[in-house]
């Protein structure tokens, strides 16, 4: 998965800094998720969904292989069952039409 932060940020002509003011953030932590080297906290995902017009899921580039999900999965069994709930809050919280998650 990769964040579309970049693109929708140069769509609307901004530049890091703009976005940054924005979100009362640095111009390095949005480069820092414009990257992939920091993901944003799910505060941020709606800020940003709401500065750009968009959903929070249009934020998120999906392409997973079937490697990457079944890694996925064993880390997800491998939690303990609170950290499990989290995840499944969360993973609701950015799910996408008839896509249902837990």
């Amino acid at each position: 998965m990769r964040l579309r932060i970049r693109e929708y940020r140069k769509k609307k002509g901004d530049s890091q800094e703009d976005l940054a003011a924005a979100l009362d953030t640095t111009q390095a932590t949005i480069s820092r998720y414009e990257t992939g080297d920091q993901w944003p906290s799910p505060d941020v995902f709606d800020s940003l969904a709401e500065y750009f017009g968009c959903s929070v899921p249009n934020l998120i580039e999906h392409q997973m292989e079937d490697s990457q999900l079944v890694e996925l999965m064993d880390c997800y069994y491998a939690m303990g069952s609170d950290s499990r709930g989290l995840l499944l809050d969360l993973a609701r919280k950015f799910s996408v039409g008839s896509v249902q998650v837990g």
